[in-house]
């Protein structure tokens, strides 16, 4: 089995055989160093250890298997690191997807200067004052009616 998901030359195949052996030196492995993207972002949607997934998550230079990496970290400081970091917004936003800090997010939904990324943070947003701030005076037509959207949502829009 082990040969097989070696050197199979088609992905599916070595996945499958990948997924069958469950060796989590193996899984590390393949999420550092697999040359296959497909191989490696099913390989670090297995990872189970969080000092992995932490350094996939800082350093991972392939921003889409990065990402994968991010939707995967429970640690609530190093998503808040990377959600205020100066990184590309969509690396910002994927961490944004996994905060749980309602007063961060409120501070991101109102500063950030990316339209995209106040977005996200609206979206995880559950605040009912911020998000009525950010309907009111957002910059952006998008982030304004999405956070009224999360008001009706919540039930406590203005009427």
């Amino acid at each position: 089995l082990l040969e097989i998901a070696r050197t199979a030359h088609q992905p599916e195949v070595r996945k499958t055989a990948f997924s069958l052996l469950q060796d989590e030196e193996l899984v590390a492995h393949l999420a550092r160093q697999e040359p296959d993207k497909t191989i490696r972002a099913w390989a670090i949607g297995k990872v189970a250890d969080p000092a992995l997934l932490a350094e996939l998550a800082r350093s991972e230079p392939d921003p889409e298997l990065r990402k994968v990496a991010i939707r995967q970290v429970a640690d609530q400081e190093l998503l808040a690191a990377l959600a205020r970091s100066g990184e590309a917004s969509e690396i910002r936003i994927a961490a944004i997807g996994g905060l749980k800090d309602q007063a961060l997010l409120g501070s991101i939904a109102t500063t950030d200067p990316d339209a995209d990324v106040r977005w996200k943070a609206v979206d995880v947003l559950t605040d009912p004052q911020t998000l009525a701030q950010i309907a009111r005076q957002d910059a952006n037509v998008q982030v304004r009616a999405r956070a009224a959207s999360r008001l009706d949502d919540q039930g406590v829009a203005e009427r």
